[in-house]
């Protein structure tokens, strides 16, 4: 498996731990298994089907064919699985559109065998996913620690390094109090709590716990675990501890820096910003990096500036340029992000309308009014013409008395324009709540 093509995925999540990172391998195998359903609604089902059987991967005793059920309640199909947890797991799939009968057909026309196939691979997957992660490790936990504030770079650290532990353990026996017990090692208990004193590390277990099942304290640092360890990894976290934050100690030094060099960038940044909208004589808004310029006709540019200084200094000298060519559309015409809604097929349009859209060769959605009598024509109301960069052009008849030849006529002169500004520039309409500031 192409571990970049992992670590491309990885990225896009804000939130990244192993768990994500297994759950993203897991769905890349599921791609191999080849099974397509014969219709959209059965393809649904059974792609949630696989998000729960990857959910329960750690239920070592699921059988699908004696333990996936399921009912249809209020036309929603609900999926039970039974593991090793006392409690069935329900999950729903509303498909609210479909009657009984229907979503009775659906689940019956996917074979049993396709989801066995499933978890009859995890095994082999699973050991799969163990050699990815010991041998791409460090590649891997670069990402996770990417976005890591300084003020937790040692806990956050520590976290992750046990977090690899457990992966690399799964599917072995978890130590029990009895196992810890027999070590020799100090214990105390608390109530409902025993704590087990190694030598870098104390471990709780609490038999309230139906979810957690260990918690290490480590000085000033607490790790929740969702499953128990066996004792030979506990012993080797115990070991590797001192090593561990020395190096997360490094990687905090290291992060604190950064966060110092792009402080220093974006005041830099802002400056330079602040110099732009004195000479150009804007009313702007900037709050943590984020430009926004008041323009005419009710709309405003917003920009997000990067901290290094350089990427700032061009996107901002496009900005006057970017500025000219919005301003250059008239205000009937409202420019907005791409809608998918908007461009749902309404009608046809009339032959004058359809030919000069097929010569801008672009999508189109026309709207017209009625007539008010038999020799009346339909009137253009509005025109929604999709435009590259995600965002689309909305011309609205009744603010323009001009007839729809010459509004035909003049667009291509205002798409231009618009697609002249940048990707990164997005256009949006100003608030009532903007409070715009001006250089002097």
């Amino acid at each position: 498996m192409d571990i970049n093509h992992l670590i491309n995925r990885l990225k896009r999540f804000h939130h990244r731990d192993w768990e994500q990172f297994k759950t993203i391998f897991y769905e890349e195998k599921l791609k191999e298994i080849q099974y397509t359903p014969k219709t959209e609604l059965a393809s649904a089902v059974y792609k949630k089907v696989c998000s729960m059987i990857i959910g329960q991967r750690s239920c070592q005793n699921t059988q699908i064919n004696k333990d996936l059920t399921y009912s249809i309640v209020f036309d929603r199909i609900y999926f039970v699985f039974k593991g090793i947890y006392e409690d069935s797991i329900r999950i729903p799939i509303s498909l609210w559109s479909e009657t009984k009968e229907k979503l009775l057909e659906i689940v019956k026309s996917i074979p049993n065998e396709e989801y066995q196939k499933i978890v009859d691979s995890f095994p082999k997957w699973n050991e799969e996913f163990k050699t990815v992660c010991r041998e791409n490790y460090r590649q891997v936990e670069k990402i996770l620690l990417e976005k890591c504030e300084p003020v937790r770079a040692v806990n956050r650290y520590l976290e992750l390094k046990i977090e690899l532990m457990q992966v690399l353990c799964n599917g072995e026996q978890g130590a029990t109090a009895y196992d810890l017990k027999a070590l020799g090692l100090p214990v105390e208990k608390n109530d409902d709590s025993t704590y087990f004193d190694c030598k870098n590390i104390t471990i709780e277990m609490n038999g309230l716990w139906k979810d957690i099942e260990m918690r290490f304290v480590i000085d000033d640092y607490t790790i929740w675990l969702h499953l128990a360890l066996p004792i030979k990894t506990i012993l080797e976290i115990d070991r590797s501890i001192p090593q561990w934050i020395e190096e997360a100690k490094v990687l905090q030094h290291e992060l604190e820096k950064q966060k110092k060099t792009k402080q220093i960038g974006e005041n830099a940044v802002t400056v330079l910003a602040k110099k732009l909208m004195r000479e150009s004589g804007y009313e702007y808004q900037l709050d943590e990096g984020l430009l926004e310029i008041k323009l005419l006709h009710d709309r405003k540019l917003v920009a997000s500036l990067p901290s290094k200084l350089a990427k700032a200094k061009l996107k901002l000298s496009r900005i006057p340029q970017s500025v000219a060519a919005i301003n250059s559309v008239p205000e009937e015409y409202e420019i907005k992000g791409l809608s998918r809604t908007d461009m749902r097929a309404v009608g046809e349009a009339t032959p004058d309308v359809n030919s000069r859209m097929k010569q801008l060769g672009y999508n189109y959605s026309c709207y017209y009014d009625f007539p008010k009598s038999r020799t009346n024509k339909f009137g253009l109301l509005e025109v929604i013409v999709q435009l590259p960069k995600n965002r689309e052009l909305v011309l609205r008849k009744s603010k323009t008395p001009k007839s729809a030849a010459q509004v035909l006529d003049e667009m291509p002169a205002y798409i231009d324009a618009i697609n002249s500004v940048p990707h990164y520039f997005r256009i949006r309409k100003a608030l009532s709540s903007d409070k715009w500031a001006k250089e002097s």
